[in-house]
């Protein structure tokens, strides 16, 4: 994901699963993460913070096991949260 954030700037990542989630953030490295809402009840949605700068902002949707209705990534695509 770090690779794909230095070439293609992206406002915001949706990533699937709890484990995959928690191994995602940890190799995005940031040394904060600020609650923005939630897109569904236990879906939250995050900005890192980071001094990285391909890391910096970017929104996170960390959805774990079977959390969300079925739309979730429409709305996270949209904008919602």
């Amino acid at each position: 994901m770090r690779a794909i954030l230095r070439k293609v700037r992206l406002s915001r990542v949706g990533i699937a699963g709890g484990d995959t989630s928690s191994h995602a953030v940890q190799e995005l490295a940031p040394w904060g993460l600020e609650w923005i809402g939630q897109l569904d009840p236990g879906v939250p949605l995050l900005r890192a913070r980071s001094d990285d700068p391909d890391v910096h902002g970017v929104e996170l949707m960390l959805k774990g096991g079977q959390m969300g209705a079925d739309d979730l990534f429409d709305a996270l695509v949209r904008g919602r949260g």
